[in-house]
């Protein structure tokens, strides 16, 4: 059973706004508060929500009498300092896969909510303990500091946030017992399964996916075979619903190059180093599907 009544999101994305969606429908969380840098950000995104929320309910997914009262629950912030009087129960922080931005988010986080608030990222690569140090440095006095540092903790959801059952809980180091059960409560209620891992680069999923991803490209960079027929082989020969690097287009190749880089920064190893291909088509803009070209060609045919 979560004890989180009032939820604020950060970041208004497609992350964002499901992982509000799962809170409201089905942890049934009272007030959420949607926070972006611009009220018109966050419009956007509760705009969003209310699609989602009432698609599900034509589909009686959910009762179409929960529509309403579900809509009601979600307030818009444009800047986290206007936290100050909304007071949330936890935080979850879902913008840029960028470590000095979220750092600075944290900062900022930390003086604006309460000590006994939780303060969560969806990162699915960076660290969470140097996320707890930046809230911990919002405070001179050690005890708070200590206190602050201590209530930060990675809930990773998979995106979509709706449909994907897992969510990764990760401890920094400073992190109390009593805040990673309060995090894994709240991922339960929102009716996902949860698997506790150290802070460690990439976490569990992304460091064997991305291992997978990293493979096929320098199978394909080596011509070993066709990037069809490597997508081929593992989903035929593994049963997975796509290969690797159809996988890697819906992704974004720049998502990916991140996280390799983070991967080999952190880790410091030759086998971890990204492919010069994938280097390659990131600076030709080729990023997947959101740029119209990747591994494969998503284009509208002429």
């Amino acid at each position: 059973m979560s004890d989180v009544q009032r939820l604020a999101v950060l970041g208004c994305g497609q992350m964002g706004v499901g992982i509000a969606f799962v809170a409201a429908v089905h942890a049934r969380v009272s007030e959420i508060a949607l926070v972006d840098i611009s009220i018109e950000k966050a419009q956007q995104g509760r705009d969003e929500l209310e699609k989602l929320v009432r698609r599900t309910a034509k589909y009686r997914r959910i009762e179409p009498r929960l529509v309403d009262p579900i809509l009601q629950s979600v307030c818009l912030v444009d800047g986290i300092e206007k936290l100050d009087s909304f007071t949330p129960d936890l935080v979850i922080e879902a913008a840029a896969e960028d470590l000095e931005i979220k750092k600075r988010l944290f900062a900022q986080l930390a003086k604006h909510v309460p000590l006994r608030t939780i303060l969560a990222s969806n990162t699915s690569s960076l660290s969470i303990t140097h996320l707890a140090r930046a809230a911990a440095d919002a405070y001179e006095e050690t005890d708070k500091a200590n206190e602050s540092a201590a209530r930060v903790v990675g809930i990773h959801y998979f995106n979509p946030v709706p449909v994907m059952r897992l969510v990764e809980i990760v401890p920094a180091l400073q992190t109390s017992d009593a805040v990673v059960q309060r995090a894994t409560d709240f991922a339960v209620a929102c009716r996902k399964r949860t698997v506790l891992c150290v802070d460690t680069p990439g976490f569990i999923v992304n460091r064997i996916n991305i291992a997978a991803v990293r493979e096929a490209i320098r199978m394909v960079e080596s011509k070993t075979a066709t990037h069809e027929d490597i997508d081929k082989a593992m989903v035929l020969g593994m049963r997975q619903p796509m290969g690797p690097l159809r996988l890697a287009d819906f992704v974004g190749l720049d998502i990916c190059l991140h996280v390799m880089e983070t991967l080999y920064e952190d880790m410091g190893e030759p086998q971890f180093q990204p492919p010069v291909l994938l280097q390659r088509m990131v600076q030709a803009g080729w990023l997947g599907v959101k740029s119209g070209q990747g591994f494969y060609n998503y284009r509208a045919k002429a």
